[in-house]
């Protein structure tokens, strides 16, 4: 078989071309990769002119959003992605060229129609979260506010837990952080929702630039802080902004649980 279904990875691998399928985060069928080496050529520009040409000769319409570096193809039809895949193979060098056998192409095909989107988690303002660290302890964090229904701004509390702490304990912990992230890792569960309150703060809303709303942070950038703030790993000062600093305390107003 000249492809392999990795469904941990959400993602179908055919030869060196990686097809991640729709997930937690995404509902469309997406290849982002570096084409130079697969079909011989000098920059990405060329390739994706290459896939451009061809997939217009087969009435193909998929989206684009490339990079220097990367070539990122998208659609949410899974037979107009079995189309780009043998395309894209056509392409290719010799190097990279699989000869596909009916069955092998009838397989992909099946692969690719029968792929279930599986279920985001469910998160709202006010739900805290568990976060796994790399020693195997958990640190908590609270959905503050879901800016514009969207984007969740956290707090992060302050000590780390080798077993699951009761609801009024986590609430009595230091606020040691606060910020926006993407929400990925709620939404594919990496981030366990375990509990539901009223949020702990009332995020401030500042006279001059909105740096807490306005700036959103990778998912894992919790970790890192968690870890940091436990001495698992060294301190970086790219986490200094986050930190809520003590004469600012007093402009987070708590809410009465």
């Amino acid at each position: 078989m000249n492809f392999n279904i990795n469904i941990k990875n959400n993602s179908i691998q055919v030869s060196h071309i990686t097809v991640n399928l729709p997930d937690h985060n995404s509902n469309e069928f997406s290849i982002f990769q570096d084409f130079v080496p697969y079909f011989g050529c000098e920059t990405n520009y060329d390739a994706e002119v290459k896939i451009k040409k061809k997939a217009k000769e087969h009435n193909l319409k998929v989206s684009f959003d490339s990079e220097a570096d990367n070539i990122g193809i998208y659609t949410k039809n899974p037979e107009k992605m079995f189309s780009l895949i043998l395309l894209i193979n056509e392409l290719a060098s010799e190097k990279y060229k699989i000869i596909f056998t009916l069955e092998e192409e009838e397989q992909l095909k099946s692969a690719l129609n029968k792929w279930k989107r599986p279920k985001k988690q469910r998160w709202k303002e006010g739900d805290i979260f568990s976060i796994k660290l790399s020693n195997g302890s958990y640190a908590y964090a609270q959905i503050a506010e879901k800016y514009e229904g969207v984007q969740p701004v956290c707090v992060l509390f302050e000590g780390t837990y080798d077993e699951l702490p009761e609801l009024q304990n986590l609430l009595t912990k230091k606020i040691i952080a606060l910020l926006s992230i993407v929400g990925y890792g709620l939404n594919d569960f990496t981030y366990k929702v375990i509990y539901s309150t009223t949020p702990v703060i009332k995020v401030p809303v500042p006279r001059k630039r909105d740096s807490v709303r306005y700036i959103t942070y990778d998912d894992s950038t919790l970790i890192e802080l968690a870890e940091s703030f436990a001495g698992i790993k060294e301190w970086e000062s790219n986490l200094d902004s986050m930190v809520i600093k003590d004469n600012l305390v007093p402009w987070l107003k708590a809410s009465k649980i």
